[in-house]
């Protein structure tokens, strides 16, 4: 005879037991292949051919903003040797800091964008001042007076 009772408490115990221990390797296996799958990808996106092969232009201008970036950076304005030379020459230990990246960064930045700013103060300042002329009520059939000026 069939039993239609519920299941004893240690079978519903060990089957659950199996259930989280099952999902806990399943849990493992996903996060092994996903840390697989994420150093294949960064050893794809680190090869420098393969990405300049697929995208030559992104690749040189990337180059091209890192050299200037480079070249920024490491070498010395003539207004930093300027100011080391005078330290030197004045016996300073201490010589004056030149302008951090940057703040010189912004200065360029708003030296590029200074014509667009002032352009456009001008264009408000412009509509400010200027005013609409009214229209006359004449129609457009009218003759145009000539003693009237434009």
């Amino acid at each position: 005879m069939i039993s239609t009772s519920a299941p004893a408490a240690s079978e519903t115990s060990r089957s659950e037991s199996q259930f989280l221990a099952d999902q806990a390797e399943m849990a493992k296996k996903a996060m092994v292949q996903v840390w697989s799958e994420m150093k294949k990808g960064a050893w794809w996106m680190a090869d420098i051919r393969k990405l300049t092969q697929n995208h030559p232009w992104s690749a040189l201008g990337t180059a091209a903003a890192a050299g200037f970036t480079t070249a920024w950076v490491a070498v010395p304005t003539k207004e930093d040797r300027i100011i080391r030379r005078w330290a030197r020459i004045n016996g300073s230990k201490n010589p004056p800091q030149s302008p951090s990246f940057f703040s010189g960064l912004g200065v360029e930045v708003f030296k590029i964008l200074r014509p667009a700013i002032l352009s456009a103060l001008s264009a408000s300042i412009a509509a400010m001042t200027t005013q609409q002329e009214p229209h006359d009520e004449k129609s457009a059939d009218d003759p145009v007076d000539a003693s009237q000026p434009l």
